[in-house]
């Protein structure tokens, strides 16, 4: 999904986002914490384009995000 900005320039904001809410209770202690998934982490990108019917420079923006991976969280280890 793209947004006009101007005439000769669109914004579309994509990204896979992987993340998860993961708690463990084991009846005495209950531990809680954001994740992501520990295969792939989550990103967030933002295309600056001319649309496609002309020519024109085109950026990408692409930053990670760093929520704790899923494998390194336990009920023995408080995130």
């Amino acid at each position: 999904m793209s947004y006009p900005v101007a005439p000769d320039l669109e914004f579309a904001p994509y990204g896979p986002l992987h993340f998860a809410y993961q708690s463990f209770d084991d009846g005495q202690v209950e531990t809680a914490n954001i994740v992501d998934i520990t295969n792939a982490n989550s990103r967030i990108g933002l295309y600056l384009r001319a649309p496609e019917r002309s020519d024109g420079l085109s950026f990408d923006l692409e930053s990670g995000l760093g929520f704790r991976p899923s494998l390194k969280t336990s009920p023995k280890n408080t995130p």
